[in-house]
């Protein structure tokens, strides 16, 4: 648990970074968030008071505190900012808020917000406050502050207070005329949730098609695609990780074509045709018990698969002509009479199939809140004598026909609805039926598309036919800039997707052009007092975007690399001025392709600035080859033949006609059979790299690939494939590495499919192009070397320089190569790999001549003779330096290198900030006084030398104990105020000697205000913590003297250096 003042120490002081710096990122914070942030969200928040005070804005330091009922969401909310705002919060469950911080909080007495799923959200520059009445309402606080994230980095200061108009935002999905892939409704819960719609109904019965997986009547399922039993599992959990509620609608009696096409004898049985040639053929005859018995059938198994719902929706709308039905299906009549009573008609028959089944539905599955569309209740051109169940909720969709009854007249009965407006609302493929696509300006602004006509809002229903005027409540138009109360009866509004021609769309575009339109009803049904003009809400839309895509597998990703210093190896003894040759070699060890950076970084190591050259290698360390041309195309004079063909149109030349687009364009294998091939032989040998096929719905989920070579042999590859079970094109991609390939030969082993073959859009193989050439490294003249890309899994980079030690270098230069794998929904841990040079140049040995040490002298051509110079003068005499310590206290070693560990103590603090070492003990004491430290992890019973840093000066020496540990006592006089370092080194042979690592911080005479001086050895001593960043604060300083005396040692003169 860290304070707000202590976390300022953490992040400003211990990342050194400058105080001009600071200053800087101050004067960013206080910079107001005008035309963005919460003024862009969409829906728009009603009520918003502005403060005066700087925004919050996310930062590195942030950190997201929940409590555990809300752990799923805060870990969402991290993985929002991350792609959104390009920073992930860390998530802390019962924490305490630092300074930055998001915290998200559930109270159900939350005031002045009155409905369950509203939130507020208070905004300061130091904390961000998210408080939900319920954990949806903390959820859609949660999409505020993503959306204000996405458009400015932050959110205003102030206070949102916000919820919906109504409790119900709705989304229908028709997929039952058109398969709809798995991926495409992830993605649309994705898109619903971030503007707050909160329902999704899944349409997946209809007479063209019937798209979920039934085990009990897998007949009456569409063979050119549906959604598996599996798939909807995981359709329904991530809805529910959205906090979206799916409502399955399963049509019955009418819209049922595609099931009774399986079940003919469950058809209405009419006694003539008449002008509607169809209406029995999609029609269920109810009163038929075995029709009944096979509905119950559906409910049975479709009904348990949604558990997170208590709604069903039984469809009951376009079923028959009531007037005609009477004389048209006289044995269903009868039937009808025999059961309810000789006064009943075909309508009463319906309505009481319609109540039986929603009782069904209610008691046997708990789906209390059962769902049926308007247009076939409480005609005024039929006599309905039965009473439609009053807890059935009315979704209200049409009045085009004059008969139907109104929306007052079902509240008047008492029913709850869900409003439908068709003439705003409905999205229809194709435009069918006279329906025009809707536009953002016409949901927005209304059917004029400009102010007068105010837009939809929920209360505005279709309005009566033949224009008799609106049916809106509580009023025509919204009233913008006000909060609207809707009546209790209405439960919400729904946008909606019928597929009626599905051709004319594919599912991409049914996404990308219904997303403005519903992007303007979410809008319009949380708030419809939004009184942005159409520029400023377009203006929004783009400013927050889409939703943020986390992808489903993110658990599996691995993300990380492998940094290596090939040559040459750490130790290797060199001069000053020599030249060296550094390879460094950097592998993706990720299961996916991600950015790369990657830095050099030395020391005592001249360079030449300029770029060195890069080569990507494969996982055998072999050059990665690119793409050259794809040499599977007829018009290269390559040529196709296949062991079957389905129809003649089907052949293998559509596989290598360049064309994956023409649903006819492609090869068909005949159906029910494994083992049929496809041949396509290539102009001339080649090497090939990768192979791309693009299956069709109908594909082989195990196939091999035989390439033929010119001496008669023959290598193969296995591959394994799944995609969505559509008939649109997708392609299996996979690198390869053939020489010299004159023919390949595709054979499906498994097949998708039972009922069909193997289907090809498209076969191509690329040849060889050469190494991939990748953009070269960055290197200065001080040795740092830069280079960012992406490398795929298992590939490497390799890359060589030129250095020459420099001739000042003491002791040891040396070269550090650091990668990252860049992703921000997963940060990775970088990749440190080192190299040291051990250089040879013997110590300075102090004598009474003061003599300098000869520097090594670069090889030159021999120089021509010159003149002999004339005589110098001796120099004067200079006065001796004072005596200062030195390295070589201890006799002579064999084996034994006595130089200090650390060049200083910038070197010591490197270490500890980046964990390659741990600190052992801190301790804080007044100036003069004794301190006994202890060292721990020496070599057991062997001696140590103790040096003092700031620049490493020896104070004494010390045998440790048979666990590794020593005492040494250390007494400061007259020491300034700051940090110092004592380290212990063990005097044993090898280049990795063990130390141990003490911090001594000296303070004036101080009390922590209970007369006593703050523990000693206590790390996380709130003094301690402030003294630390008294100490690193003098980093800014540039030389600080120290005075500390080993134990009965006299006082040592230090000097504190900093090399940028």
């Amino acid at each position: 648990m860290m304070s707000t003042h202590k976390k300022l120490i953490g992040g400003a002081i211990a990342t050194v970074l400058a105080f001009s710096s600071l200053s800087c990122v101050s004067s960013a914070l206080a910079t107001p968030l005008e035309e963005a942030g919460i003024k862009a969200v969409i829906p728009a928040v009603r009520h918003f008071s502005a403060d005066d005070g700087q925004p919050w804005k996310l930062s590195k330091e942030t950190k997201i505190v929940a409590p555990s009922d809300l752990k799923d969401d805060a870990n969402k909310l991290a993985l929002d900012l991350a792609i959104k705002g390009k920073i992930k919060p860390t998530v802390e469950i019962d924490g305490e808020a630092d300074a930055d911080d998001i915290v998200l909080r559930v109270d159900p007495e939350l005031k002045d917000v009155p409905r369950d799923d509203g939130y507020q959200i208070v905004s300061t520059k130091d904390r961000l406050t998210v408080t939900g009445k319920s954990a949806d309402g903390a959820f859609w606080g949660e999409q505020t502050v993503v959306q204000s994230v996405a458009s400015s980095g932050g959110v205003q200061a102030g206070t949102v207070r916000d919820w919906a108009d109504v409790s119900e935002r709705s989304f229908h999905q028709d997929m039952a005329r058109k398969f709809y892939s798995k991926n495409y409704l992830l993605n649309l819960i994705h898109q619903l949730s971030y503007r707050k719609i909160n329902t999704l109904q899944l349409h997946f019965s209809e007479n063209e098609g019937f798209r979920l997986e039934s085990k009990k009547h897998p007949e009456i399922m569409s063979s050119d695609g549906y959604i598996s039993q599996s798939e909807l599992a995981e359709i329904l959990a991530e809805a529910k990780k959205y906090h979206i509620e799916v409502i399955p609608a399963l049509d019955m009696p009418g819209h049922m074509k595609q099931v009774l096409s399986q079940h003919a004898d469950l058809r209405l049985e009419p006694r003539y045709i008449g002008s509607n040639n169809e209406e029995h053929l999609r029609g269920l005859d109810f009163s038929k018990p075995e029709a009944e018995k096979f509905v119950k059938e559906l409910i049975d198994e479709f009904a348990p698969l949604f558990p997170d719902t208590n709604k069903w929706h039984l469809g009951a709308d376009e079923y028959v002509n009531f007037t005609q039905a009477g004389q048209k299906y006289p044995a269903a009549v009868e039937r009808i009479k025999a059961k309810l009573g000789q006064d009943k008609e075909f309508v009463d028959g319906f309505v009481s199939f319609i109540n039986d089944m929603a009782t069904y539905v209610k008691d046997k599955y708990h789906k209390t809140d059962v769902r049926v569309w308007n247009d076939a209740f409480y005609r005024s051109d039929v006599a309905q004598k039965v009473e439609l169940n009053k807890d059935l909720t009315i979704d209200y969709w049409t009045n085009w026909d004059r008969p139907m009854t109104s929306v007052q007249d079902f509240v008047d009965r008492g029913f709850k609805l869900v409003n439908f407006n068709d003439a705003y609302m409905y999205f229809v493929l194709g435009e069918a039926a006279g329906y025009k696509y809707p536009t953002v300006e016409r949901v927005y602004l209304g059917q004029r598309n400009d102010s007068v006509d105010g837009g939809f809002h929920a209360g505005r229903f279709p309005g009566l036919a033949q224009g008799r005027g609106p049916q809106a409540f509580p009023q025509e138009k919204p009233v913008l800039g006000k909060d609207t109360t809707y009546p209790t009866w209405l439960r919400g509004a729904s946008f909606a997707i019928w597929s009626d021609i599905a051709r004319a769309l594919t599912e991409e575009q049914v996404a990308d052009k219904s997303k403005g339109p519903y992007t303007a009803f979410a809008d319009r049904v949380w708030y419809s007092g939004d009184k942005r003009t159409i520029k400023e809400f377009t203006n929004a839309m783009a400013a927050v975007g889409d939703a943020p895509e986390i992808p489903a597998n993110i658990d599996q990703i691995v993300v990380g690399t492998q940094s290596d210093l090939v040559s040459p190896q750490s130790g290797t003894a060199v001069k000053p001025g020599m030249a060296v040759t550094v390879t460094g070699q950097i592998k993706n060890t990720s299961n996916q392709t991600f950015p790369i950076d990657a830095k050099v970084t030395s020391t005592f190591l001249e360079t030449a600035a300029g770029d060195v050259p890069v080569k990507v290698l494969d996982n055998d360390g072999k050059p990665v080859m690119s793409e050259g041309k794809n040499v599977a195309l007829a018009s290269e004079g390559a040529t196709a033949e296949a062991s079957s063909v389905e129809v003649a149109k089907f052949d293998a030349s559509k596989a290598i006609d360049g064309d994956a687009s023409n649903a006819d364009s492609r090869w068909s294998s005949v159906g029910k059979k494994d083992g049929e091939s496809i041949t396509v032989t290539f102009k001339e040998a080649t090497d090939l790299v990768k192979l791309r096929l693009a299956w069709e719905g109908a594909y082989a989920t195990k196939y091999t690939v035989s390439y033929a070579h010119p001496d008669g042999s023959t290598t193969v590859d296995k591959f394994a494939f799944t995609r969505e079970s559509n008939k649109n094109a997708v392609w299996a991609e996979h690198s390869i590495d053939q020489k010299r390939v004159t023919a390949i030969t595709i054979t499906g082993n498994e097949r998708s499919l039972p009922d069909y073959g193997i289907s090809l859009f498209e076969i191509e193989a690329y040849s060889a192009g050469g190494p991939l050439k990748v953009a070269p490294a960055k290197l200065n003249n001080t040795g740092k070397l830069t280079w960012n890309g992406s490398l795929e899994p298992s590939q490497s980079i390799s890359f060589a320089w030129d250095a020459t030690i420099a001739k000042d270098a003491d002791k040891k230069a040396s070269v550090e190569l650091t990668s990252t794998a860049e992703y921000v929904l997963k940060p990775a841990q970088p990749s440190v790999a080192t190299l040291d040079f051990i250089v040879d140049r013997k110590p300075q040995v102090p004598d009474t001549h003061d003599e300098k040490p000869v520097p090594p002298v670069d090889p030159q051509p021999e120089p021509a003779p010159q003149p002999e110079p004339a005589p110098q003068p001796e120099p004067a005499p200079q006065p001796e330096p004072p005596a200062r310590p030195h390295v070589d206290w201890l006799p002579l070693v064999p084996g034994i290198n006595l130089d200090p560990v650390y060049s200083d103590s910038g070197m010591i603090e490197k270490a500890l900030a980046d964990e390659s070492v741990k600190l052992d003990g801190q301790y804080t004491v007044e100036r003069g006084e004794n301190v006994k430290v202890t060292f721990a992890g020496l070599e057991k019973n062997a001696q140590a030398r103790v040096y003092l840093y700031s620049e490493p000066t020896k104070i004494g020496d010390v045998t440790a104990s048979d666990s590794g540990s020593a005492e040494f006592d250390v007494k400061t006089t007259d020491a300034p105020l700051g940090t110092h370092y004592v380290v212990a080194t063990s005097n044993v042979a090898g280049m990795h000697q063990p130390s141990s690592i003490v911090r001594i911080t000296v303070v004036e005479s101080r009390t922590d205000g209970h007369g006593q001086l703050p523990n000693q050895n206590q790390v996380t001593s709130q003094h301690t913590q402030v003294l630390a960043k008294t100490g690193s604060s003098l980093t800014f300083v540039g030389v600080i003297s120290v005075t500390l005396l080993g134990f009965g040692m006299a006082m040592i003169l230090l000097r504190r250096r900093y090399e940028s």
